[in-house]
């Protein structure tokens, strides 16, 4: 469900739905199904990671010092972990394959093997197709999620009062960050 309170200093919140607070989050890692409300009372937050899947509503957001505030907009990724560290793993694989016996056409490969090496360049190459047709897999996999998260992605910032420098707010790749305090602001 959702989470209430009137501060969160220094916590890790997790909620499937909204998380409201009604003065201040500070150094918080907050992670949101929906929203992320700071609006009543001061209303500001400051510092730390904030995740949530429909957007913030804040008075205020970082500090004048400048404070690092993570925001990260969106739905969480479907991709697992495991599919990143395993395509992770066959890159590296392939570079080391690539390394021994090139990146050219296999046959022509093949053809240019000594005799004795034969059969190790065969499998090294069945090795290489199949770490190829994975990868290719997986990025095709990763592209339709990226794709569906643009399509679908509705989430918003909204900043009654200040937007300070020091947040930097993440969503599908893209990044901004305020130079300069801006005033009465929307995302």
């Amino acid at each position: 469900g959702g989470i209430s309170c009137m501060y969160a200093k220094n916590a890790t919140i997790t909620a499937e739905g909204d998380v409201n607070v009604a003065h201040e989050i500070s150094n918080c890692t907050v992670n949101a199904g929906r929203w992320i409300l700071a609006k009543r009372g001061r209303g500001k937050i400051i510092g730390g990671v904030l995740r949530c899947g429909s957007g913030i509503e804040a008075n205020e957001i970082g500090s004048d010092l400048g404070v690092e505030t993570a925001i990260f907009l969106g739905d969480e990724r479907t991709v697992s972990k495991t599919d990143l560290a395993r395509r992770k793993r066959l890159q590296n694989a392939l570079q080391k394959i690539y390394g021994i016996i090139g990146t050219g056409d296999p046959k022509a490969i093949l053809a240019g093997a000594r005799e004795e090496r034969k059969e190790m360049v065969t499998r090294l190459l069945k090795t290489r197709l199949q770490a190829e047709k994975e990868v290719k897999y997986l990025e095709d996999k990763m592209e339709r999620e990226r794709e569906r998260l643009r399509r679908n992605i509705n989430a918003r910032i909204r900043v009654y009062k200040t937007l300070h420098p020091g947040v930097v707010i993440n969503c599908l790749g893209s990044v901004y960050t305020p130079k300069a305090a801006v005033n009465y602001s929307q995302i």
